[in-house]
């Protein structure tokens, strides 16, 4: 197994001084996200914790496909019991 080095960049945005509680899963948020690039050729690389920011997808991305495919059988399959195929 080989070592993960992770580069650590610098954040602007203060860190609280105390955690909310109840944590409230999805409704707070760090000011520090973790990444990691990855690559056919190189594997998983290019580690880094950074400033909270969005996230950019490639509209190719497998994860905006499955859902249309499995809505697409969902409404072939309503379709088909209303006879209307």
């Amino acid at each position: 197994m080989s070592k993960l080095d992770i580069r650590i960049e610098p954040c602007l945005r203060a860190a609280p001084a105390a955690l909310p509680d109840p944590l409230g899963f999805g409704r707070h948020f760090t000011a520090r996200m973790f990444t990691r690039r990855y690559s056919a050729g190189r594997g998983w690389h290019d580690a880094r914790i950074g400033p909270y920011q969005p996230l950019a997808l490639d509209p190719a991305a497998q994860v905006f496909h499955c859902g249309a495919g499995e809505a697409r059988t969902r409404l072939g399959t309503e379709t088909g019991r209303r006879g209307t195929l």
